[in-house]
């Protein structure tokens, strides 16, 4: 069994879009990685290996099928990467330089 059949799998056994598992399984794969000890999601590391797993997904993609116009399928591919890192990026920014988010507290000066 190939990546690209366990991918079909995924999408057939959740009943998701594409665009949504590339969501859930971008921050699946960054939580997953911040709760290794040691890190956390104001880490670089976690939303690093989310990149990686990103761009090593779509490297397969381009590699294992072509599609008859190359420029959609490089333009799916950035799209891809895209929803994947969005909401990564958004926890690590959050995490890094707004922590009282995840705290509940509210700041001393309201």
């Amino acid at each position: 069994m190939e990546w690209f059949d366990i991918k079909v799998i995924l999408i057939q056994f959740s009943g998701l879009s594409r665009d949504a598992l590339h969501v859930l399984l971008g921050v699946g794969a960054q939580i997953l990685v911040a709760s290794v000890p040691g890190q956390s999601l104001a880490k670089f590391w976690p939303w690093l290996a989310v990149l990686v797993g990103a761009l090593l997904n779509e490297w397969y993609d381009l590699n294992y099928e072509t599609w008859p116009e190359i420029d959609v399928q490089y333009a799916e591919s950035i799209k891809d990467v895209t929803v994947t890192m969005a909401l990564p990026t958004v926890l690590l920014l959050l995490a890094r330089f707004a922590p009282r988010v995840w705290s509940g507290r509210r700041s001393s000066r309201q």
